[in-house]
């Protein structure tokens, strides 16, 4: 929640506990972002490695691919 906020995001309708039941969807700003907590079939490491950078300190994906 923290992240999402230092880097500019309204989190004030937002809980914790959604960020890990839900998957969010937040779009009215310039960076566009998924959360997606129940993802299955993939480990971080794999996923860490396709990283395409680091903005404010955060880590971005390009669309991975289905």
């Amino acid at each position: 929640m923290k992240a999402l906020t230092d880097f500019g995001f309204d989190t004030t309708d937002l809980s914790v506990d959604e960020l890990l039941r839900f998957k969010i969807l937040i779009r009215d700003y310039a960076v566009q972002v998924d959360v997606h907590p129940f993802v299955a079939g993939v480990s971080f490491d794999e996923v860490s490695a396709r990283c395409e950078g680091v903005q404010a300190g955060l880590p971005f994906w390009d669309r991975l691919p289905d």
